[in-house]
């Protein structure tokens, strides 16, 4: 079993397929080239502790939703 510093080094290994990629990918690869079964909240908690795995995420934005008042099928006011 990969210990948290050995999973992080191969994050940030260029030349290994599923460095700097998401969590699900990441998991794929482990388990394909190592045979290693690492859970994705393991990973997630992991990356989400490196700065370089958080500089890159996108910005969650809520917007508001606009309300319709549907009458019959087919009808919006």
């Amino acid at each position: 079993m990969l210990t948290d510093e050995e999973l992080l080094a191969l994050y940030h290994k260029p030349d290994w397929a599923g460095s700097f990629s998401g969590v699900r990918v990441f998991k794929m690869l482990l388990y394909t080239d190592f045979n290693e079964d690492v859970s994705e909240r393991r990973i997630l908690n992991l990356l989400k502790q490196d700065p370089n795995y958080l500089i890159h995420q996108r910005k969650q934005r809520k917007y508001p939703l606009r309300s319709y008042d549907v009458e019959a099928f087919g009808e919006v006011n």
